[in-house]
């Protein structure tokens, strides 16, 4: 009975451990099917860079592969951190504060790496600048008048 019963624990092992050997190729077949449209996307870019010189045609090509390459990204579920508002030491990464009247403190003044996360781990951390207001007052916003006369 012990004989069989470890022959029976061996086994189940090695189905567990081909079932999931099965599961991470799968993954992986899922993840790279995202990103063959890129990969045929760049090689079209590159043949045409052989066959035209047009910066405008080469700008809209890239484009087009940024945004196949954000799409793929986002369906493997990763997610751009929002940087509207105000600092969380969670998601955001101050390397410098800008002095303005604009904005309170602690709030971010503006984004200078994107962040981001894959369900609610963040894989990197946006790179922010944050608003220091000294005189604790905030300007209101110039008025249409005010943005044409100049």
């Amino acid at each position: 009975q012990r004989e069989k019963l470890l022959l029976d624990f061996k086994n189940m092992r090695e189905r567990t451990q081909k079932d999931l050997d099965i599961g991470v190729f799968r993954a992986k077949e899922k993840f790279f099917k995202n990103f063959l449209p890129v990969l045929d996307s760049f090689e079209r870019a590159e043949q045409s860079l052989n066959e035209s010189s047009s910066v405008t045609s080469l700008l809209d090509g890239f484009r087009l592969i940024s945004k196949l390459f954000s799409e793929g990204l986002v369906a493997e579920g990763l997610e751009h951190i929002d940087c509207s508002g105000e600092f969380d030491p969670r998601f955001h990464e101050a390397v410098g504060q800008v002095d303005n009247s604009l904005k309170p403190d602690g709030v971010i003044f503006d984004e200078l790496c994107r962040g981001y996360r894959l369900g609610e781990r963040v894989i990197r951390a946006a790179m922010v600048r944050t608003s220091s207001n000294p005189s604790g007052v905030i300007a209101p916003p110039p008025t249409e008048s005010e943005g044409s006369a100049g």
